[in-house]
């Protein structure tokens, strides 16, 4: 709010308001005393004299006698100049034109000096010469008037009050000397003048009166009104400050000044008229004039200016001081607001006060230290009041979470706000799993519990496993934990998981989620170790049904599944062959065999959780003469042909049910731990009327080839690669005729070489081997089914799966 202190001018005007200060120039009469009907010419020197010039008379009130910017019609007065000298002529000069006489110089109120004209009536010589040494004293100053006459004479000295002359009596303010009867010099003392000695003066010697003389008393002008307890705030400068319906005592006051000093109170420029008036005196003498009045502001006085003006003889204009009434008022409401904010980036803190007066900053604070950097935006309403935004910006950290922050505003009290909790979001930076108890079985079935704990974080966090899809668990316990330096949450929980030894090394992760990180990447793994006694399987080839014969070579193969790693060790009836740690397979080949190698075979394994044997493998050695040999019949040949001719026309159709089956086939002989299964990868190439099934590199062959059931034994027949059950075979001999007859004649179709049938052994040992077929058995026929036309490679790995 913008004030416009009026007193302020007059401060600066306060000088030219006194009488006796000059700023125009220099002003006299070449002659102070003239006759009645004569001519008194007044001299002005300016002391710029491009300056305006307004003659005036202060005989009784100030009047304008000429204008030089004007015409002028009263030819009682001219206006001449001399260089840089002006004069003014009063023509015809009567006894009313005694007094004093000033020049204002500008619209403000500047003045010249002040010079003062005797005017002598024609009549009044034979009374005597009166004159005063000094027409023009200061209060105080001793005034002297003298007067001339024939001794012996009577006089009276008179003054002229209210416009008539009265007589003056010795004593009092007044001193007569007393001459003898020859004098002829009569003197008036005033010893202590003031203002009241002034005016005109004469001696009456009847019935005779002499000149009038004009004596002039400057009077002292008071100071410039000030109001008591005015205090300077940073929006209201020298106000009054008040408080709403709380009485204030509004006071103003003058220093000095020559009697009567008239002070009067205004309020928004109405006279109050109940005002407490009074004088005191100083320790100097000084009066000091005081005006007083009890004020209780409404909500209608925002707005209120107070007002004290003087008047004085010694005033041309009344002085005026105004002050401005300032209402404060505390806030009805101050209130923090805090932000939610995110770990190291930039945060507001507000604080919001409202219906207070003045605008002013609150002070925040965080944990009860004050911050520094605040800024502040106000809004003034309607009521004249303000609600008020004070705002801090800062970075926390998670160690700021929940600290207390609470703002104050001080008016006229301190009021605070409610406390409130900085938020301080932050993600965890530690994700652990650490392994509680575990419980394992020799056979590998594990009971395990993890427990995967998490760092502090805002909010709490929550972890989910991955990799466990399968796995039978149990959540046993979990738990959040308020973290003493962050105030932020801890979180843990238990699982119990219920394992295999199929689940060794299983990858088991432990992810942490949080709702206002959406993006966090927070994992642990953990890969159980899961022990068990050793699994034996065995195989062997290069026999069949327990007989070898002298010169041939035969393969035992013992496969181990352990943890952890087992010695394995092949044993005949009599002692240790060979050992070998750390191995899954271990083969003990015998080559080139003799009768010594008639024996009973077992392999063992041992590791650190148990031993295991396997089952005897008896081998029996007879002479190669002994050994069965097998051929085909015509009229197996010519039953193979026939049904090939006929199943050739459903090739086509069979062609993507051969490689499925053939397919699962070899992962169903692998599961059955089947003797075709060897350390490393197989590959099985179907080659045009050679099937078979070998090790990748050098190792063993072992051709598949289809005979007819003539009773004749056959060569090595350890796999196949498709077997058509017996309840399909009608079906598949039935294929029925396409009525494309063009493609029936396709020479591809003519031989039916795209099918082979044998017969084979499926039976199984204790220990899940497949038995190879030694003899053809009258029993009804199995077909193999093999698609020459689709010729490969099929590569797989060691536990069945294609690669």
């Amino acid at each position: 709010m913008v004030y416009v202190y009026i007193g302020l001018t007059f401060m600066l005007l306060l000088q030219l308001e006194l009488g006796y200060t000059a700023t125009c120039g220099s002003l006299e009469f070449e002659q102070d005393t003239v006759t009645e009907g004569g001519v008194a010419t007044l001299t002005y020197k300016p002391y710029n004299i491009h300056a305006a010039r307004y003659w005036y008379s202060e005989t009784t009130n100030l009047t304008l006698l000429y204008d030089s910017g004007k015409s002028n019609n009263d030819i009682k007065y001219a206006e001449a100049a001399q260089g840089r000298t002006f004069t003014l002529s009063i023509k015809r000069v009567v006894l009313a034109d005694t007094g004093n006489y000033i020049v204002r110089c500008d619209e403000r109120g500047t003045y010249s000096d002040r010079a003062t004209l005797n005017v002598i009536g024609e009549s009044q010589t034979d009374c005597g010469s009166l004159t005063v040494k000094a027409n023009t004293l200061a209060e105080g100053e001793i005034a002297r008037l003298e007067f001339t006459i024939h001794p012996g004479r009577q006089i009276k000295w008179e003054k002229k009050i209210n416009s008539t002359f009265q007589q003056l009596f010795n004593g009092g303010d007044y001193y007569m000397p007393k001459y003898g009867e020859k004098t002829t010099v009569h003197n008036l003392l005033i010893y202590n003048s003031d203002y009241s000695h002034s005016g005109e003066y004469r001696v009456n010697c009847d019935p005779a009166v002499s000149n009038t003389v004009y004596l002039n008393i400057v009077p002292t002008p008071p100071t410039v009104p000030e109001f008591s307890g005015n205090e300077s705030i940073p929006e209201c400068k020298e106000c009054i400050l008040a408080e709403l319906n709380v009485p204030v005592n509004v006071e103003c006051f003058v220093r000095g000044g020559t009697e009567p000093v008239v002070l009067n109170m205004f309020k928004d420029g109405n006279i109050i008229s109940n005002v407490n008036k009074s004088i005191t005196g100083s320790k100097n003498g000084v009066n000091i004039y005081h005006a007083r009045h009890i004020f209780i502001p409404s909500k209608m006085d925002f707005d209120v200016v107070f007002t004290c003006t003087v008047k004085n003889p010694a005033l041309r204009v009344e002085l005026v001081m105004s002050a401005p009434l300032y209402i404060r008022a505390d806030p009805e409401t101050v209130k923090i607001k805090v932000k939610q904010t995110t770990e190291n980036e930039p945060s507001e803190i507000q604080c919001i006060t409202k219906k207070g007066r003045p605008p002013r900053k609150s002070s925040i604070l965080i944990d009860n230290n004050e911050e520094v950097k605040t800024e502040k935006t106000s809004e003034i309403k309607t009521d004249h009041t303000y609600s008020v935004t004070t705002t801090v910006v800062k970075n926390f950290t998670r160690f700021d979470n929940q600290k207390k922050v609470m703002c104050c505003s001080v008016i006229l009290n301190r009021i605070c706000s409610n406390t409130s909790n900085v938020n301080v979001l932050f993600p965890p930076k530690i994700v652990r799993v650490t392994e509680m108890m575990k419980s394992n079985e020799d056979n590998g079935e594990t009971e395990l519990k993890l427990r995967c704990s998490v760092e502090a974080s805002n909010p709490r966090s929550s972890i989910e496993w991955k990799g466990v899809k399968k796995v039978t668990r149990t959540l046993t316990i979990k738990e959040y934990t308020n973290h003493s330096d962050t105030h932020g949450w801890t979180y843990f929980a238990d699982w119990v998981f219920n394992l295999t030894k199929d689940d060794n090394g299983r990858s088991m992760r432990c992810e942490v989620k949080n709702p206002q990180f959406p993006n966090l990447e927070l994992v642990q793994s953990y890969r159980p170790n899961i022990t068990y006694a050793p699994i034996i399987t065995v195989s062997v080839s290069g026999q069949e049904n327990g007989v070898a014969y002298l010169g041939d070579d035969v393969f035992l193969t013992c496969h181990v599944d352990s943890n952890p790693p087992s010695t394995l060790s092949w044993y005949n009836q009599t002692a240790l062959i060979k050992e070998l740690y750390g191995a899954k397979n271990f083969d003990l080949p015998l080559v080139n065999i003799s009768f010594d190698h008639s024996q009973t075979y077992t392999c063992t394994a041992r590791n650190s959780i148990g031993s295991t044997k396997s089952k005897n493998v008896t081998l029996i050695v007879k002479d190669a003469s002994e050994k069965p040999v097998t051929k085909p019949t015509t009229g197996q040949q010519s039953a193979s042909s026939s049904v090939a001719v006929a199943v050739i026309g459903c090739v086509i159709a069979l062609v993507v049910a051969v490689i499925a089956v053939i397919a699962f086939l070899y992962r169903r002989k692998k599961r059955q731990n089947t003797s075709l299964e060897r350390k490393g990868t197989y590959q099985m190439k179907i080659e045009d009327r050679k099937p078979s099934v070998h090790l990748v590199g050098n190792e063993p062959v072992y051709n598949n080839v289809a005979t007819s059931s003539n009773g004749n034994a056959v060569e090595e027949q350890p796999e196949y690669a498709f077997v058509v059950p017996k309840n399909e075979r009608e079906n598949a001999n039935a294929c029925p005729e396409s009525d494309n007859d063009a493609e029936n004649e396709s020479p591809e179709n003519e031989k039916g070489d795209n099918l082979v049938y044998a017969e084979l052994d499926l039976n199984q040992d204790s220990n899940n081997a497949v038995k190879r077929p030694l003899l053809i058995r009258d029993e009804p026929t199995e077909y193999v089914s093999i698609d020459f036309h689709k010729t490969g490679t099929v590569t797989m790995n060691e536990d069945g799966g294609e690669i």
